[in-house]
């Protein structure tokens, strides 16, 4: 989580990261056109230690996904609304 972090922030800065933009867009996408999306999350939490140590993270603060990802990103110096508009 820290590195994408680190990746975005370089990217608000001009910095090139593209290739990493573009994989997160992909499983976002793949994600939302899934049968069982919650099957799909289940698959990527288990074949993922990353995916699994944020997982795990959530939980332990409440499952709270958004207010975690705006609490990492104002920590991180990211701008969370930037890094969400990405995705739009």
């Amino acid at each position: 989580m820290n590195q994408l972090f680190q990746q975005l922030n370089q990217l608000s800065k001009g910095q090139q990261t593209k290739p990493k933009m573009n994989f997160l867009q992909r499983k976002f996408q793949e994600c939302k056109m899934a049968i069982n999306p919650t099957a799909y999350i289940q698959n990527m939490i288990q074949s993922d230690p990353k995916i699994k140590e944020v997982f795990n993270m959530v939980q332990q603060n409440g499952g709270d996904m958004k207010n975690i990802f705006y609490k990492l990103a104002e920590e991180k110096g990211v701008d969370p609304d930037s890094v969400l508009n990405m995705f739009k």
